[in-house]
């Protein structure tokens, strides 16, 4: 490879050196000595930035031998210090452009070097995909079904509070998690055409809220219910971090929001396919949950769209144990506000965020707020902004 390149380089520069050197014969140019710029600097300057120092080397020696041919076929007496000085300004540009050469030389070979690497780890993970896509196939008419595995999910899955639809999100996660092995699984909700974090265990990756198509694997089981990272890896490319699977709790067009799991010891296609065959069925049983959550709460709702102080200690405590469990953050906010404005305010917070009055006192309301999946950083940012919008008509207290 590398006395090929040389032999290319030998062949151009001589090429290019030699049809000089014949104009310069030919029309008695007496080596271009009395012009400013020394048409043989020519090969050598281009020569040094294209290849680098090995051909700047190269091409120097053939203009050397160009001009001595030059004095020879012309009869000129050989000066040399026109011939030095001629030689010195080539070898000095000529070794400047070679370096400039040598520096894009080495940068398109690190590069290409880079991009080979790749298509080979592209290729060997393609393979492997493949492999498995086989293997799993293979193992897909018992995967799941050995011994009782089937009868202790649905089980456990019966064993799930119902008169609570909330209580029974944050168990669910518990009882896949333990019986299918899956180090992070989520449970996110879509609203106004955003999915958001509602409840989970194990690290993340994917962000408290993002769009259905920022993931191709979530944009997929939006279509059809599952999706899977081997097949978005097979069918497009992928720009951003995927999870491994993700399922519909429902189906397109009428669900409850989505299953993501980020992390789990047994991929397969068959335990995508239980998982949500499971989710249709946790889906049919949430329904009836949220319908009793409904009835059971709407009483604990006052007018001015605050709750009573015992729905409000009965979400704290709900939210407290998922915290202990699965690390879901909450944070209380004390507000003194302006007792015109306590409905407007009302609807700044999310529907899963429960607000209730400690006291009224001479036009003022000490209000207490509790945010779901809110940490402290968070929590500030909302009391700036609400500050912000009502200026006087609301302070924020550190305890109430």
């Amino acid at each position: 490879m590398k006395k090929r390149r040389y032999l290319t380089i030998s062949l151009e520069t001589a090429s290019l050196t030699a049809f000089i050197l014949l104009i310069d014969v030919i029309g008695k140019h007496e080596g271009f000595f009395n012009y400013s710029f020394n048409p043989y600097w020519i090969t050598v300057f281009l020569a040094s930035v294209w290849w680098g120092l090995d051909a700047f080397l190269i091409s120097s020696t053939e203009f050397m031998v160009a001009l001595m041919f030059s004095f020879y076929f012309q009869k000129m007496p050989l000066d040399p210090f026109t011939f030095s000085s001629a030689l010195t300004i080539g070898a000095v540009f000529g070794a400047l452009f070679g370096m400039v050469g040598e520096t894009h030389k080495r940068k398109i070979l690190r590069l290409t070097y880079e991009i080979e690497e790749k298509d080979g780890k592209i290729s060997e993970q393609e393979n492997t995909i493949n492999e498995m896509q086989r293997t799993l196939e293979m193992l897909k008419e018992n995967l799941f079904l050995e011994g009782n595995g089937l009868s202790l999910i649905f089980q456990r899955l019966r064993e799930l509070e119902v008169s609570d639809a909330e209580e029974m999100l944050s168990r669910f996660v518990e009882v896949l998690s333990d019986i299918f092995e899956v180090k992070s699984l989520s449970i996110y909700k879509e609203k106004k055409g955003f999915l958001r974090f509602v409840v989970g265990k194990g690290k993340r990756h994917l962000p408290n809220s993002l769009k259905p198509e920022d993931s191709l694997v979530i944009k997929e089981a939006y279509k059809k219910g599952i999706g899977l990272i081997y097949d978005v890896l097979l069918s497009e490319e992928i720009k951003e971090y995927e999870p491994w699977v993700a399922v519909l709790i429902g189906e397109p067009g009428n669900n409850e929001g989505i299953i993501v799991i980020e992390d789990v010891d047994k991929l397969s296609r068959p335990f995508a396919d239980y998982m949500y065959a499971i989710a249709q069925w946790f889906h049919a049983n949430f329904e009836n949950a949220k319908l009793i959550t409904s009835q059971s709460a709407f009483k604990h709702k006052l007018t001015d769209g605050t709750w009573d102080e015992f729905y409000y200690k009965k979400m704290k405590n709900i939210y407290e144990e998922r915290m202990k469990k699965f690390g879901i953050p909450y944070a209380e906010l004390c507000l003194e506000v302006n007792e015109k404005i306590i409905i407007g305010l009302i609807q700044e917070f999310r529907s899963d965020d429960f607000s209730t009055i400690v006291k009224r006192e001479d036009g003022k309301v000490t209000l207490k707020v509790l945010l779901s999946v809110c940490d402290d950083k968070n929590k500030e940012l909302i009391s700036n902004r609400l500050k912000n919008k009502y200026e006087d008509n609301i302070s924020p207290l550190d305890d109430c």
